[in-house]
């Protein structure tokens, strides 16, 4: 159904609510119970504006925890939160608060519908504490989870991504000095007059370090299509070979499984059985390695074999410890440090890959510097030696 954005008068203060309907006379009708209601906007169906960061989503559940712990209904806390809050976390609130209240919406349904404001990964977390009856503790974990995602990345996601562009730019800018830079200065007349000027060396550096740059540009442009191409057109395939490739592993990988494992012990926790939380966390995890682990592990458990036989996306000292795990609580303490250990591992790569990619890109300036010298610098100054000589 279409959206609209309904401004109310309320106690003296105009508000701005998102409310879905058939038409804008059900919408003005559905915001007559926030006050008097002076307009009535159908909001684009495609909206260019951000949904709420980390930190946002961070203080979102925080609060909303808070108050549906203490009691506190759900759409009651919702609402209060779209009264109290400003910007994206009371535009959220309120949103949510009209597909729980207005439309008898399922909470999980209404938080996995708004997708601008809650990535994937936290929409499963949540769902995992919806279908295991703790609402309280839903929103905890999803606290948690942003929290944690804050702390280990810290801008260190951000800035790889950086460094990566930088490092593509520096292997334009290494072409372009030895292609274009040099036979520019040629041309210009600097290298007259020092015809015995050997500049060989740096050259031969400048061709050296290009190779090797188009080099290390070709395998990571194979890298991101591996990841984004071809994992999406074939996420078995593609898992299976970046679980072969150090380190890339570790960062494509384990942020999913860590989100994964932390479900199911999450499920686990909350009093389902073992199979009952298989099923449960294999229809949410993405498709991949891990998600045909789980179908085998469920379909293990159906036929009375042990469920961790077939799985492939842990250690053998892990999968020995699930195997003779032999209560529920030892097997959720396992596969909760299985969950810890994926995140650290990722957090780990990333402070590791980071600084390469910056030594890298100090190469290439360097690089770059050296075969500007040699062309420019160089000549002049011999040049000027046979001026004072």
């Amino acid at each position: 159904m279409p959206q609209f954005k309904i401004t109310v008068l309320n106690s003296g203060k105009s508000r701005v609510h998102k409310l879905t309907a058939s038409n804008a006379s059900e919408a003005r009708s559905l915001g007559a119970q926030y006050g008097r209601v002076l307009n009535v906007k159908r909001a684009l169906a495609f909206s260019l504006k951000r949904g709420m960061s980390a930190n946002e989503r961070y203080l979102f559940f925080v609060r909303l925890g808070t108050m549906v712990g203490s009691k506190m209904g759900l759409s009651e806390a919702l609402q209060l939160m779209g009264e109290t809050f400003t910007g994206r976390i009371g535009a959220a609130a309120s949103s949510l608060h009209h597909q729980v209240n207005m439309n008898s919406m399922q909470p999980a349904t209404a938080f996995s519908n708004d997708t601008r404001n809650f990535p994937p990964a936290t929409i499963a977390l949540l769902n995992a504490g919806f279908k295991a009856g703790n609402t309280p503790l839903a929103f905890q974990t999803a606290a948690d989870y942003e929290d944690k995602m804050r702390s280990l990345s810290k801008g260190k996601t951000l800035e790889l991504a950086s460094q990566i562009l930088t490092y593509f730019v520096g292997v334009i800018l290494i072409v372009a000095s030895t292609h274009w830079i040099a036979p520019k200065m040629e041309e210009m007349g600097v290298m007259v007059g020092a015809a015995e000027l050997d500049v060989s060396i740096y050259v031969f550096w400048s061709w050296l370090v290009e190779i090797l740059s188009f080099v290390g540009a070709g395998l990571l442009m194979a890298l991101l299509f591996l990841n984004f191409v071809v994992k999406r057109l074939a996420p078995v395939f593609a898992d299976k070979v970046i679980s072969y490739i150090p380190y890339f592993r570790d960062l494509v990988l384990s942020r999913d499984n860590y989100i994964i494992f932390f479900k199911l012990a999450l499920l686990l926790k909350n009093g389902l059985q073992l199979s009952e939380s298989l099923i449960l966390t294999c229809d949410t995890a993405p498709k991949g390695l891990v998600k045909n682990d789980l179908q085998k592990a469920i379909s293990n458990l159906q036929h009375g074999v042990n469920w961790v036989n077939d799985f492939t996306c842990i250690g053998p000292t892990e999968k020995a410890a699930l195997a003779s795990s032999g209560s529920l609580s030892d097997t959720v303490h396992v596969v909760e440090l299985i969950s810890k250990q994926y995140i650290t591992i990722y957090a780990s790569r990333l402070e590791m890959i980071v600084p390469l990619f910056k030594v890298l890109n100090v190469v290439f300036i360097v690089s770059i510097g050296v075969v500007v010298f040699a062309m420019t610098t160089l000549p002049m100054a011999d040049l000027f030696d046979v001026f004072l000589g």
